[in-house]
């Protein structure tokens, strides 16, 4: 404790912070010794020998003496944030980036004792992290996670005033530069729900959003997934509005990346943003969806891969969407793309041969469960539509079973699982009136016991 005290009052004398700094761990352990006294003596002075020795021009990651003036500076802004609402003090922290090396440990203290006094809002910050400068020093480093969490912090802060941040982060998303566009991506889809919806009216404009639709495949997915978080958020909020309508007047080329070779990550990103949009239930994106190649081409791609369960699932919610639509254009779209007919004759051969042995196809579940949707429906379209079908009836049949296995024991049917000479002399021991009967004991054990709730997807 001696010299612990010691060396915090050569600090505060001298400002230099080397012998303070030199006791490693156990001036960490004692940093809640500090009065609020000595906080108050903290100057200027002190804060700015602490950040140069927090960010030596030859960065050691494994020293102490970074750490540990990291720790103080935290304990610092925690007890006393406004020592750190100076230009000078943000210039030198913000140095770093520009001239010193980065490295994940250098960005992780930068962060930790600057993510107290962000919180705080004062318009010293707001002029300082919002200023062409430093968004630029910013967007440069993104890479480090720390940054990138400090980017976010900003934008839910500063939301009044960071329509440039966040434009800036925009113009990444459509550049081309992948590594840089997905970070941004990232970024961006995690401050949607949570930013104020000022903002994203703001900066999300006709004009901007129009830029997100892209027919460059490669680039289009990480704009489409900033329109898909847009999508989620309330019907009401313009940015949605404007949003669906951007779906609405690029159909065409939305359809034309399908029927590409466009990869199927890309597929499920451009299947599930007009799902979204769909399920708006506004008039003109029924319309144009309608009118469109778009579920047909969802039908084909659905079929066409038989292994791939996400691309199943955006098809599989985007089908859910068209079925409770109500809408009479929507549903005689499905029923033209023919997946009714289709669904039938797989129900017929759920197999398929892979490597000189059967395997059941990967979307049979999922066709399970449209057909449930299909044969519960109330509406008279589809209910005409499907009574005339040749087949209904035995796929009737095929779902009802299938529905009873998928939501009885884990793994399917008896083959599955193995009663031992206990389970049997359990379940005799229960029905002592009955002569025992291994086979039908087999049989109801596993088809009937430990059911397990449905899974919505």
């Amino acid at each position: 404790m001696e010299s612990f005290k010691q060396g915090f009052s050569i600090f505060l004398d001298l400002g230099d912070p080397e012998a303070f700094l030199s006791l490693g761990s156990d001036g960490l352990d004692n940093l809640s010794q500090i009065s609020q006294y000595e906080f108050s003596r903290i100057t200027k002075k002190h804060l700015l020998a602490l950040i140069k020795s927090l960010f030596p021009k030859e960065t050691n990651i494994n020293a102490s003496n970074p750490y540990f003036a990291g720790q103080l500076l935290a304990h610092i802004a925690n007890t006393t944030p406004e020592k750190f609402f100076d230009k000078e003090i943000l210039k030198e922290s913000l140095g770093f980036l520009n001239y010193y090396e980065i490295n994940p440990t250098s960005c992780g203290y930068f962060y930790q004792f600057l993510k107290p006094i962000i919180s705080r809002k004062n318009w010293v910050l707001k002029e300082f992290f919002l200023d062409a400068k430093s968004i630029e020093v910013l967007t440069k480093n993104l890479m480090s996670s720390s940054i990138a969490q400090l980017t976010k912090d900003l934008i839910i802060n500063y939301y009044e005033t960071c329509d440039d941040l966040l434009s800036s982060l925009l113009n990444f998303v459509t550049g081309t530069c992948e590594d840089t566009a997905r970070i941004c991506t990232e970024v961006i889809v995690d401050c949607i729900p949570k930013v104020n919806s000022s903002l994203l009216n703001r900066v999300f404009t006709s004009t901007r959003l129009g830029k997100l639709v892209s027919k460059d495949q490669k680039q289009g997915k990480y704009p489409l997934m900033v329109l898909c978080e847009i999508l989620k958020l309330q019907r009401e909020i313009q940015a949605a509005q404007l949003a669906i309508k951007t779906i609405a007047d690029n159909i065409q080329v939305l359809c034309d990346l399908l029927e590409s070779k466009a990869t199927n990550e890309a597929k499920i990103i451009i299947i599930n943003v007009v799902g979204l949009a769909a399920k708006s239930n506004f008039g003109i994106i029924r319309l144009v969806i309608g009118q469109s190649s778009f579920i047909r081409l969802c039908t084909e791609i659905f079929f066409a891969n038989y292994w791939n369960s996400m691309l199943h699932c955006v098809c599989y919610q985007t089908i859910l969407t068209v079925l409770s639509s109500e809408s009479n254009l929507l549903l005689h779209a499905f029923f033209d793309a023919g997946f009714i007919e289709k669904m039938l004759e797989h129900s017929e051969s759920p197999e398929v041969l892979y490597k000189k042995s059967l395997f059941r196809k990967g979307f049979m579940g999922f066709l399970t469960k449209i057909g449930c949707e299909l044969r519960d429906s109330r509406s008279k379209v589809i209910k005409n539509y499907v009574k005339d079908l040749s087949g209904w009836e035995k796929f009737l049949v095929y779902v009802s079973n299938q529905e009873t296995i998928e939501n009885s024991v884990l793994g399917g049917r008896t083959r599955y699982r193995h009663l031992t000479s206990d389970d049997i002399n359990f379940i005799n021991s229960m029905n002592t009136n009955e002569p025992a009967d291994n086979a039908k004991l087999y049989q109801d054990c596993n088809f009937w016991s430990l059911p397990i709730p449905e899974i919505d997807l």
